[in-house]
């Protein structure tokens, strides 16, 4: 996640994580909370499965 802000900025990137693990990521674009799954957009969810790290999202297209 060390060049997360980069990456975001060179490729226009929209860097999403859960407020459980926001410390890992500060600016990110936008946060996810609870355990519930959200709709980042038409066709992408991200479902809270936490397990590595309390924030742990998996990513369904």
């Amino acid at each position: 996640m060390a060049e997360a802000a980069r990456y975001a900025r060179r490729f226009g990137a929209i860097r999403i994580i859960h407020r459980a693990d926001a410390s890992a990521m500060a600016g990110a674009e936008q946060l996810v909370d609870g355990d519930e799954a959200v709709q980042i957009n038409r066709d992408f969810f991200c479902i809270p499965v936490p397990c590595h790290t309390p924030g742990s999202m998996a990513l369904l297209y």
